[in-house]
């Protein structure tokens, strides 16, 4: 009699062991939530001299269509952060085509400027960054813009931006050829600037009415015979 009551005891015991086993297999285990993708905002500007119009790839994905030179895109905000394989291809051609490739790094969380540069025999592109995509900086400037300056000129030779005169008071202090500027702060309002030579030779005028609590992007392009300043007006948010 104590066998039996013991053989049940213990099949009770496998019974309940493998019972348990089977209600905690049936739990809902909590789902680990997935990230989503570090990304930035990037725009592009063709300032590639005597290029025609292409599109732009980023990896394998064409991300604008039919830039023609001078022209920039708005930002694309989903680009992803990390190093990624940028590609100009002639408007409405496959990749097979590409007249340029380069594997730039994408900083996280930051809007970016890229500019194609050059000339249809050297083309390069220039990466630059406005901000971290988080930051109120802009909240503080009150009546106060910001303009950059950044030099992709052929000519090779630095350049600054002064204002009212040729001569006049400088704005942004001298840029190297194919480099960009700090920040520099300005007072909201009407403008005449003048792009010029170390040696203050005019290279091209810019008139402008500059909003306070906005960024701004000067890119002087082009070669000798047509100088051009792109005006850029910098993402807000």
């Amino acid at each position: 009699m104590q066998q039996k009551l013991l053989r049940k005891a213990g099949l009770l015991g496998v019974v309940a062991t493998a019972l348990g086993f089977f209600i905690a297999g049936c739990v809902d285990e909590p789902t680990p939530p997935v990230a989503p993708p570090v990304t930035s905002s990037v725009r592009f500007v063709h300032a590639v001299v005597g290029a025609p119009a292409v599109d732009i790839w980023v990896d394998s994905l064409k991300v604008y269509s039919n830039v023609s030179y001078s022209q920039n895109t708005p930002y694309k905000t989903d680009v992803k952060s990390g190093n990624r394989f940028i590609r100009l291809v002639p408007a409405g051609s496959d990749t097979a085509s590409a007249v340029f490739r380069q594997l730039v790094s994408i900083r996280s969380f930051t809007k970016m400027t890229a500019v194609f540069v050059g000339d249809v025999t050297d083309m390069g592109l220039l990466l630059t960054q406005e901000r971290f995509t988080y930051s109120n900086e802009t909240k503080k400037l009150a009546d106060t813009a910001q303009v950059k300056l950044i030099n992709t000129y052929l000519v090779g030779s630095p350049v600054k931006m002064v204002k009212d005169a040729v001569t006049g008071p400088t704005v942004i202090g001298a840029v190297n050829a194919f480099a960009p500027s700090s920040y520099t702060n300005v007072l909201g309002g009407a403008y005449k600037f003048y792009v010029v030579t170390a040696a203050d030779e005019e290279v091209k005028e810019v008139n402008i009415t500059l909003t306070g609590k906005t960024r701004y992007t000067f890119i002087l392009v082009g070669d000798l015979a047509s100088p051009q300043v792109l005006t850029l007006e910098d993402d807000k948010d």
